[in-house]
């Protein structure tokens, strides 16, 4: 039997609770100790309320969050500080030790790997010192030359130095460190090397590179060679999250569609692979241990894209689905979005700051908020899966139409309806084609691979043309809006709307009546008057 387990309040609660304490000290400045100052005397003040009232519950709830409230202060605290203590030794180093971090970025005239760095030496040394590690980005010049991979262990002999604070309007040094990147390094081939694998004191990270990521260079070199340059950056976006060798105006059609999200990997992307591997699984095994061996395999796929905060989101929330599954725990689905959202902050503080992360959590709140009231307002006559993809989309441009308003100063208006069409498409093609990639890679047949650039390049060809149709240019408005617009339509579908319907029910029965009784006099009226003119012509 499957236990209540009540807690989506508190998760919720407990995610606006921690946004807002990141916002208040981030954007307006104000001190963090104050904010957990203001926070204990509201606490003292629920708690003096529930003895009155004695309401217990109450009581536990306020205590659990604010119990995550005060480890995320100190997280917080911790994060501020070694940053300020990082950038501060910078100009005594100079060399670092430290492995790739990332898949490598291929650019015009450099390539570009995030570093975490482990060891530093500085200027009054010989030997590395070990030291909490921190990330980087380090531009290395040469295309050619050398290529690292991800997991190389490398020496880079040049000095860290901290990022430009802006450029142009755009606040550098705030984007970055918000990444959790500390510093850049530009350096020449002849300023750096690779170290021998066998000093390499990260076992899981050289496991890493010797079974999984040499599996996905291997795969991504065979995609590259049977594939075109449109269809295999295609492939490259939407599965494994590299968008830097898409053509910029084909990047940019997505953008002015209003498609982009789908070259971005989130839930669409996560859950279908997902449940091809549980569906496979769950031929031979029983519907929980499928799951549980899907997560597995998801967690493994997480490490061979590029991750962002949509991937991140959607691995979470199918993660935590399973969890409550097989415990047999029952929740509801904006709980495990908001836990989601509480895991990758106490992860990274300063990821609500990143779009991915507001587009992502907007779009998916929006769906789950928004889908079902909306779908039973469309006509009965269109058929349920229909109606439900209808509503799935209008839902989804509703929860980031300001954000995206507010960011981009434009909006695709025409993209509502045709999301209707162009996802479901898109739906096809990502399964069709990720099978179609597994029997290429087992098999190698060429066929596979010309099938394959025929369907991409067919429905690449719709974005182009749907790009014709340009999307509306709009005046700036304040960011803030778009936080407050999904709640506002959430309050009255919820709320505001059965009571509007309630006074124009009122109303509309009160002009039918009156009606009715205009009808009524007007035909009494004409009762009288026929029957004095029949008196006259008697």
């Amino acid at each position: 039997m499957k236990k209540n387990v009540y807690i989506f309040p508190v998760s919720l609660i407990l995610f606006f609770v921690l946004t807002f304490f990141i916002v208040l000290v981030k954007i307006y400045n104000f001190s963090s100790n104050f904010i957990l100052l203001l926070y204990l005397i509201f606490f003292c003040l629920i708690c003096f309320l529930i003895l009155i009232k004695k309401k217990f519950n109450v009581f536990i709830i306020n205590s659990v969050i604010l119990i995550f409230f005060l480890i995320f202060y100190h997280r917080t605290n911790l994060t501020e500080s070694f940053y300020a203590s990082t950038l501060n030794s910078f100009k005594d180093v100079n060399s670092i030790l430290g492995y790739i971090n990332s898949f490598p970025k291929i650019k015009k005239d450099k390539i570009e790997y995030k570093v975490k760095i482990i060891g530093v030496k500085y200027d009054n040394r010989e030997d590395y010192t070990k030291i909490k590690p921190f990330n980087i980005i380090f531009n290395l010049k040469g295309t050619k030359e050398i290529n690292y991979k991800n997991g190389d262990l490398v020496v880079i002999n040049k000095k860290v130095s901290i990022p430009r604070e802006k450029i142009f309007d755009f606040n550098y040094r705030k984007y970055l460190y918000y990444h959790n990147i500390y510093g850049l390094v530009n350096a020449n081939p002849e300023n750096s090397k690779l170290i021998d694998d066998n000093i390499n004191f990260f076992l899981i990270n050289r496991i890493f590179k010797q079974t999984i990521y040499k599996f996905r260079d291997n795969l991504v070199s065979r995609l590259r060679e049977a594939l075109s340059e449109e269809s295999f950056s295609f492939i490259l976006s939407i599965y494994f999250g590299e968008r830097d060798k898409m053509d910029e105006e084909l990047y940019d059609a997505f953008c002015n569609t209003g498609m982009v999200h789908l070259l971005a990997i989130s839930g669409l992307h996560i859950g279908f692979i997902g449940m091809i591997f549980f569906f496979f699984f769950k031929l031979f095994l029983s519907k929980s241990k499928a799951l549980v061996i899907s997560v597995i395999l998801l967690f493994v796929y997480m490490l061979i894209i590029v991750p962002s905060a949509s991937s991140l989101r959607a691995f979470l929330m199918y993660t935590l689905f399973v969890f409550y599954f097989v415990t047999g725990m029952r929740t509801s689905r904006i709980s495990i979005l908001s836990f989601s959202g509480i895991i990758l902050l106490f992860y990274n503080p300063f990821i609500i700051f990143d779009l991915g992360f507001q587009f992502s959590y907007l779009a998916t709140a929006g769906i789950l908020f928004l889908s079902e009231p909306i779908s039973n307002k469309l006509p009965k006559i269109i058929h349920k899966k229909i109606k439900s993809s209808i509503a799935v989309t209008i839902s989804a441009f509703l929860s980031v139409f300001v954000l995206q308003w507010a960011t981009f100063k434009r909006v695709p208006l025409f993209s509502i309806l045709s999301s209707i069409l162009i996802v479901p498409l898109f739906g096809l093609i990502f399964s069709g084609t990720f099978f179609m990639l597994i029997l290429f890679f087992f098999t190698n047949l060429s066929f596979l691979a010309k099938v394959i650039d025929v369907t991409i390049y067919l429905f690449l060809k719709i974005i182009k043309i749907l790009d014709l149709i340009k999307a509306i240019n709009l005046p700036g408005i304040p960011k803030f809006l778009s936080y407050l617009f999904l709640p506002l339509i959430i309050l009255y579908f919820y709320q505001m709307e059965p009571f509007v319907k309630k006074i124009f029910i009122k109303k509309k029965s009160k002009k039918v009546e009156q009606l009715l009784i205009n009808t009524k006099t007007l035909i009494f009226n004409k009762d009288i008057n026929v029957s004095i003119e029949d008196k006259e012509v008697i």
